[in-house]
This record gives C-alpha cells, structure tokens and sequence, in this order.
C-alpha cells in the first residue's frame, strides 16, 4: 500500500513538471509558419569590386493556410566596419504576393533601409496565407555595394539569425534556423602617387 502511494506521488510530480514545462516553453514563439530566406536576387553577382553593387533579397513566407501573418517585424545590420564591409547602396523594393489569387502588392508595414547606411528593419509586415498549395511570400530587394580600404580581397556574411523575424497569426511565431548570404569582394590595386625631382640643365 505504501509503495502505491509512492507511485501515486510521483506520477503526480512528473505530471506537474511536464505541465509547468509546457506552459513555460510553450509560451513562447511558435516556429511553424514563418520562414526566411536570404539570397542574392537572380542575375546579380556575388563577386563585386568595391563600389560595384550587387541586390540581396529577403524572402518572408507563411505556410499557415488559415491566417495571414501580422506585426512581422526583424532588424539587423549588413556585416563589416565602414569603409570595410557592406551598405545599402539604392533604394530598396518591398512586395508581397498573395497565392490565392496571384496578386502582388507593396508591402505593409514599415521598412527602413537608407542609402549609405548598414541598419535594414521591419516593423508591422503582413504576410498573406498560405493557398493553392503556395505560401504567401513578402521579398525585400536591397542594392548593396562593398568596400576595402586595403584592396584584399574580403568576404561579408549577411545573416538573419533564428528567431530574429517574428509576427503573429493568431499566436506569436517567428523563422526557424538562421539563414545567410555572403558576397565577396574582389581585390584591387591601391593606387600609389610618387612624386621625383630632376635637374634642369640651363
């Protein structure tokens, strides 16, 4: 009897911390419908020389059939030190496709991302659901450029880290796995002045 007792007491224990456990962790972000990715759009190149530019987009997708994204929010740097490094170099596109009838349209929300600077930022995305068997998908279009104070060669990463993107569809979710970009940066001569001084003969 007593032993029963004691087998009662601790699947009661077990039952309380799975509980506590569930309600602690689950409380937070769901990983499940937000994706992100990061590329350099097609036909740019990844190889640039400094001041050359290159277009790294990010691609925000929602496969939750039922509701759209909202309140999609991340920000983050582009990688390097000025000079070194990378920045924005030109005006950046923001648009969102919705599948169930193939639309495309400006995103909502508000993007930052200045020429000239390193800083990109959402606040208050929407991302359509998920139809047709297609997600929903919002792609931001950045024009960035490198530079290289040295003239060696460099490689920057840019990078969204897990989690970093968030939103809500109900109930808070954010990108599962960090994803990454890098563009290379093709070494130059450093140009020299020298300067001589000659004789004149009279």
């Amino acid at each position: 009897m007593e032993e029963l007792f004691d087998l009662k007491k601790f699947c009661f224990k077990k039952a309380v911390l799975f509980l506590f456990f569930f309600l602690i962790v689950g409380a937070g972000p769901a990983l499940a419908a937000l994706g992100a990715s990061v590329t350099v759009s097609p036909g740019q190149p990844t190889d640039i020389y400094p001041g050359e530019t290159t277009q790294l987009e990010i691609t925000l997708s929602n496969y939750n059939e039922l509701a759209a994204i909202t309140a999609v929010a991340f920000s983050n740097n582009l990688p390097g030190t000025l000079p070194n490094g990378l920045k924005i170099n030109g005006a950046p596109t923001y648009t969102c496709t919705d599948p169930s009838d193939g639309s495309v349209v400006a995103g909502s929300g508000v993007l930052t991302a200045v020429n000239g600077t390193q800083a990109i930022s959402l606040a208050g995305g929407v991302i359509p659901a998920r139809a047709n068997n297609t997600d929903g998908t919002c792609s931001i279009k950045i024009p960035v450029t490198g530079g290289s104070s040295t003239g060696n060669a460099a490689t920057y990463t840019y990078t969204i880290a897990n989690g970093a993107v968030t939103g809500n569809d109900g109930s808070p979710v954010a990108n599962l796995g960090a994803v990454s970009q890098s563009v290379n940066i093709r070494a130059v001569s450093i140009p020299t002045i020298s300067k001589t001084f000659g004789t004149n003969t009279l």
